[in-house]
């Protein structure tokens, strides 16, 4: 592993301890880890392994833009930016969920293709667990803030809005597809 790695990995442990994965009792890092794996694993470089490993930190800790630019290059520290979704208003009032989703997937439509790998490899890891929760009898749907039917909704919106043709993310497109046709499958019944 190379030393932005150790660092990147350092830096998320340290800002995600303490928290869980929703519905269950796994530490969070397994997430951000889970997604540098993934990415890895289809040949993605460093850095983006490095954004993946960072991903949520602005996003669910108290960790700030300028604690990230500090430590790591401006390119980084800009795709965790994007990856980031805005959660309340310039009130400090919770955007509902629907919308804030919409406005994320607006983001990442524009963002450069490497913030698009890190998205695919988030969706990809939650699909993951979500099938895998479902597989082995845990009630996954119930975590959600949204109805099932939406969040495969949220899935699918994501991946369009990653620009499923674009060349460099052919191997996470395959994947996310597979994977949505699975969550279809385990949608309640009537």
């Amino acid at each position: 592993m190379s030393l932005l790695l150790e660092h990147a990995l350092r830096v998320a442990a340290f800002h995600h301890q303490g928290q869980v994965r929703k519905g269950g009792q796994l530490p969070y890092i397994i997430h951000p880890t889970s997604v540098a794996m993934i990415l890895a694993q289809n040949g993605y470089e460093d850095d983006i392994l490095a954004a993946a490993l960072l991903h949520d930190v602005l996003e669910d800790t108290n960790c700030t833009e300028e604690q990230l630019r500090q430590s790591f290059p401006v390119h980084i520290v800009e795709w965790v930016i994007h990856l980031s979704e805005i959660k309340q208003d310039a009130q400090g009032e919770k955007i509902p969920w629907k919308l804030r989703k919409q406005m994320h997937l607006e983001r990442i439509r524009s963002s450069d293709w490497q913030v698009r790998a890190v998205k695919l490899g988030d969706k990809i890891h939650n699909m993951q667990s979500i099938v895998f929760d479902l597989v082995n009898g845990i009630d996954a749907w119930s975590v959600f803030n949204a109805p099932p039917e939406e969040v495969v909704w949220y899935y699918r919106e994501a991946l369009d809005a990653c620009n499923p043709d674009a060349e460099q993310l052919k191997p996470l497109v395959k994947i996310a597809r597979r994977l949505i046709g699975e969550l279809t499958e385990l949608l309640p019944k009537g």
